[in-house]
């Protein structure tokens, strides 16, 4: 009897904990169900917004439409912009400005450059082409711009005719522009043809050619009938004031001269012009005066 009676009780006290250990369960899952309903509103509210902004930034709206180019001259602007792959079409964010950037700088006609992106569709790309002042003829025609850097070769597709009235320079080789004493030769080379053109010696006749040697000096070549005028080294300015007093003198009495020499060290007012009784072989060889 006893033994029925302790069964029992045991029996009311497991029933009593697990109606309690239920209890508990559904008071858990109530208060859950709020918590795993705003974990998956924070789950999914980004991702929507990812794919929103995905579909958004990949669409025709930030398509590259236009590049705009700046300052240039002597580059063709398709192939320069293939080049640096600037494609009509292209997404705007799969654009690479820095290598867009060192692209461009790597032609040989261009300084410097800077690209820009201008959203939504544009490309903005200015460029600082290199200024060249003279040809230097060695084995091809190279152009050097003002710091004496021969910077590239003269090609077919380059702008012919309006370089090649630039200034001829022969009697140097592009190598010797890399040397301190080349180089300055060869700005006082342009100096002088800077000179030239300041005191009006260019309405007379302008220059087509300067022949440089180290040791003899600068000789200047003009356009129209090639008359020679060896100038020598150093004092140039004093040198071209005298040129302009014979070129009047030359022009007032019709004179045809094939070369004029004021190389003198000292005496500058002895200047010799006449004609040759020989052909002319090449800059700095005048016929001889006594």
């Amino acid at each position: 009897m006893f033994g029925n009676r302790r069964k029992n009780r045991r029996r009311r006290a497991l029933g009593q904990r697990l109606k309690s250990l239920g209890t508990k369960i559904g008071s858990l899952g109530r208060k859950a169900l709020p918590v795993a309903f705003l974990v998956a509103v924070a789950i999914g509210l980004p991702y929507g917004i990812f794919h929103a902004y995905i579909r958004t930034v990949s669409g025709s709206y930030f398509q590259l439409q236009e590049v705009e180019v700046e300052g240039l001259h002597n580059v063709d602007e398709d192939a320069l912009l293939e080049s640096a792959g600037l494609l009509i079409g292209l997404n705007i964010f799969d654009v690479d400005l820095e290598r867009a950037d060192r692209a461009i700088e790597a032609h040989p006609w261009i300084k410097s450059a800077e690209v820009e992106r201008r959203l939504p569709d544009q490309v903005s790309v200015r460029v600082s082409e290199e200024e060249p002042i003279a040809l230097l003829i060695d084995e091809r025609y190279h152009l050097v711009d003002t710091d004496a850097v021969a910077f590239k070769a003269l090609e077919s597709s380059d702008p012919v005719d309006e370089l090649m009235a630039l200034p001829l320079v022969t009697g140097m080789e592009v190598a010797s522009l890399e040397e301190p004493e080349g180089r300055a030769l060869f700005l006082e080379a342009m100096d002088v043809v800077q000179m030239y053109g300041e005191l009006g010696l260019t309405n007379w006749e302008p220059l087509s050619e300067i022949h440089v040697d180290s040791v003899l000096g600068l000789t200047l070549v003009t356009a129209d009938t090639g008359v020679e005028i060896r100038l020598g080294r150093g004092r140039y300015r004093e040198r071209l004031e005298r040129l302009a007093v014979v070129q009047r003198s030359i022009v007032q009495r019709a004179m045809e001269v094939d070369y004029i020499l004021i190389d003198q060290e000292s005496d500058l007012s002895r200047v010799a012009v006449g004609r040759r009784h020989r052909p002319r072989t090449g800059p700095g060889e005048g016929a001889r005066v006594d």
